[in-house]
């Protein structure tokens, strides 16, 4: 991709993330800033609000970063023109529509599987599509080993984090 394509991305994207860190900090102010733990206060430094904040903050600082390389390499220059041309070629986009797939399968993970289905059948059964559509089959393995081996990845990852995250962690799965 040629540098000045890459720029105004560049700057269109730090505009992106520079309002993203912003509502970060916003909602992070609408935590509690003390921590109370076991009936002790304790000081603003173990408050909740803390670590979303300073993510947003940094979010905001290196944002800023990339926002004055790509203006001072002129990312700004003709900004509208490459909007209206990226928007107009993005319905005939491969890559785009490759986004959306992606977006409404992790959609009807969060919003459908996991709300109806035991938390190891819809992380199986959604491993499993995403990469049948996603991943490349060399072409010295046939399909259905392929396919074989792709199912044994989506059973067997999500019995594995299942395990790790119950067994020693101790954090319970949806």
């Amino acid at each position: 991709m040629e540098k000045q394509k890459l720029r105004k991305i560049d700057f269109l994207f730090s505009l992106v993330l520079i309002a993203f860190g912003i509502v970060v900090i916003v909602a992070a102010a609408g935590m509690p800033w003390t921590s109370t733990q076991r009936g002790v206060s304790s000081g603003w430094y173990l408050s909740p609000g803390l670590f979303p904040a300073l993510l947003g903050a940094l979010l905001i600082l290196f944002s800023l970063h990339v926002l004055w390389r790509a203006i001072a390499e002129g990312g700004h220059r003709e900004i509208v023109r490459f909007v209206t041309d990226a928007l107009a070629a993005a319905p005939r986009s491969g890559k785009v529509h490759k986004v959306l797939l992606v977006i409404l399968l992790i959609g009807a993970y969060v919003f459908g599987l996991l709300k109806n289905v035991n938390y190891f059948v819809a992380s199986s059964a959604y491993l499993f599509v995403f990469m049948l559509l996603f991943h490349r089959r060399r072409a010295e393995i046939s399909t259905a080993r392929h396919a074989l081996v792709l199912l044994a990845v989506a059973v067997g990852v999500p019995l594995a984090i299942g395990y790790i995250f119950s067994n020693f962690l101790n954090v319970p799965l949806p």
